[in-house]
């Protein structure tokens, strides 16, 4: 791991990134997905990604990490935060098939009032 995270701005750069990679690009992380997939890997997943979010814990993932972010400074973060990016998409596009309301934009129900008791009807401050 690289010794400075990303801010949030370098996220949402990456996640929003994710969603306009071109044929070439989307066809090799697809490729990356099925052999970490291969590998008992987490559904949906990149190398990169599983490299970054294990390298605290395993020596080859942290070497790999290395060797990655020698190529494109702080890959394994960038390629976590389009797995998250990915994840939001597919579940927005999810949503609207299935004809819901996606959880961030669906508006807070509005406070209902108790119904009234009938007149004829004695209530507990009556007794």
């Amino acid at each position: 791991m690289t010794e400075t995270p990303l801010t949030r701005e370098q996220i949402q750069a990456a996640e929003l990134a994710s969603q306009h990679h071109n044929y070439f690009v989307r066809v090799a992380k697809d490729f990356d997905i099925f052999v970490n997939g291969l590998a008992d890997g987490n559904v949906g997943e990149t190398i990169s990604a599983r490299c970054g979010r294990l390298e605290k814990t395993n020596e080859f993932a942290r070497l790999l990490a290395k060797g990655l972010s020698e190529i494109q400074p702080q890959h394994c973060e960038k390629a976590e935060a389009g797995t998250l990016g990915d994840a939001e998409h597919l579940e927005a596009v999810e949503s609207q098939a299935l004809g819901e309301v996606p959880p961030q934009a669906a508006a807070p129900a509005p406070a209902t009032e108790a119904p009234e008791e009938p007149a004829d009807k004695p209530s507990l401050g009556d007794a």
